[in-house]
């Protein structure tokens, strides 16, 4: 991922980005939560997988699909979510 100046004002740019994935009553999910699953730490809870972007995207974009593994009975709602990539260098580039 590309350097940022603050963690805190890159937050808040995510957080005011996705208000363009928002239903009219609310998101469905906060993206910081989404990427927060593309951490190691998080990863074996998670089901990833990889599909070729739409070309409008660009040529060099996969698309990151991910769905969070839920222990059996239990009845939590797993986050999902995907995301474009630029397969060379892991960078976000939409979430």
């Amino acid at each position: 991922m590309a350097p940022f100046a603050s963690a805190v004002t890159r937050a808040g740019e995510i957080e005011v980005a996705s208000f363009r994935q928002s239903l009219r009553r609310g998101r469905l999910i906060d993206p910081l939560l989404g990427i927060s699953q593309l951490q190691a730490f998080y990863q074996p809870q998670v089901e990833f997988s990889v599909a070729p972007a739409d070309r409008r995207a660009g040529a060099d974009m996969i698309e990151l699909n991910f769905t969070q593994i839920t222990p059996a009975g239990v009845s939590l709602i797993p986050v999902r979510g995907k995301t474009l990539v630029v397969e060379q260098t892991g960078r976000v580039m939409e979430e």
